[in-house]
C-alpha cells in the first residue's frame, strides 16, 4: 500500500529544513558546547580552565564551549602543576549540513562553534609528584612521539592523544612531538583522533632500557604508529607532557 503525506506533514518537514538551513544542523541538535570530564591521579587536584578562569577539582566535568581552544591547568599540593589543551575538531554534524542545511548551515554552525566537538574528552592524567633534585632518573627510558600525520589526510591540526594505560601522556599536532620517561615494561597504548568521528585504536608498546622513537599518523578510519630509529626530520620541537605549547 502507498501511504500519501499529509499537507500538514509536508509543512512541518519544509519548517524543519528551514530551521536547519538558518540555525545550522549542529546548532539544532547539539548546541554550541562539550561536556568534558576531568580526572586525576590522585585525585582532587584543582583545575582551572581559561579563558574564562572557572575551576573546579577532580574528578568532575565541565561545560565549555565547542568552538574554542581551552587550557586545562590541574594543580595539587606535592605535585607538578601540569598543562592540557583542550582544542576543537570538526565534527560529523556537517554531513548532516550538507543534506539539509546547506553553505548557510554550514558557515552558521562554524561560527557559532557548533560544528566542532572538544578533544580530547575525557581528560585522564596522571600527576607528577615534585622533586628537589634534577628530576633526572636513570631507571626511566625516554620516548618519543612524533606526528607524521601527511598534510592531505586529515584537516585542521590533525590532533592524536597519546594515552597509555588508560592515562593521558599528552595530545600532539602535526609536526609536533611529545617526550616522555617511563618505567621498562609493557604498556597499553592507546591512540585516539578526530576527524568528523572519534577513532581509537589500541596496541601493546614494550619499552626497553633504550629510548625509543615512534612515528603517530592519522588515516580516515584510524591512528597508527611506527618505530624508527631515529627522529623524523624537519620537526618544529618537543613538548614534554603537560607543558604549554610555545
Amino acid at each position: 500500500m502507498r501511504r500519501r503525506i499529509g499537507v500538514s506533514t509536508r509543512i512541518a518537514l519544509v519548517a524543519l529544513a528551514a530551521n536547519l538551513a538558518s540555525t545550522g544542523c549542529a546548532s539544532f541538535l547539539f548546541g554550541d558546547t562539550d561536556r568534558v570530564s576531568v580526572e586525576s591521579i590522585p585525585a582532587g587536584a584543582r583545575v582551572t580552565v581559561e579563558p574564562g578562569g572557572q575551576t573546579l577539582w577532580t574528578p568532575d566535568s565541565i561545560l565549555l564551549r565547542s568552538g574554542e581552544l581551552h587550557r586545562l591547568t590541574f594543580e595539587l599540593e606535592g605535585y607538578e602543576p601540569r598543562v592540557e589543551e583542550v582544542a576543537p575538531q570538526q565534527s560529523a554534524a556537517i554531513l548532516g549540513n550538507l543534506l539539509f542545511g546547506g553553505i548557510i548551515g554550514i558557515w552558521v554552525d562554524r561560527r557559532s562553534g557548533a560544528a566542532y566537538r572538544l578533544f580530547p574528552n575525557p581528560v585522564r592524567v596522571a600527576l607528577e609528584a615534585g622533586t628537589d633534585d634534577d628530576g633526572e632518573n636513570p631507571s626511566l627510558t625516554r620516548i618519543a612521539f612524533f606526528n607524521v600525520t601527511p598534510v592531505h589526510a586529515v584537516g585542521g591540526r590533525a590532533l592524536i592523544a597519546v594515552e597509555l594505560d588508560d592515562l593521558l601522556a599528552g595530545t600532539i599536532e602535526r609536526n609536533r612531538s611529545l617526550e616522555l620517561d617511563v618505567e621498562p615494561g609493557a604498556y597499553r597504548l592507546r591512540l585516539r583522533h578526530r576527524d568528523l568521528f572519534l577513532y581509537e585504536d589500541e596496541y601493546e608498546l614494550v619499552v626497553g632500557d633504550e629510548p625509543m622513537y615512534i612515528e603517530v599518523f592519522s588515516r580516515m578510519l584510524s591512528t597508527r604508529f611506527q618505530q624508527v630509529d631515529r627522529p623524523p626530520d624537519g620537526f618544529a620541537g618537543s613538548e614534554s607532557p603537560g607543558a604549554p605549547p610555545p
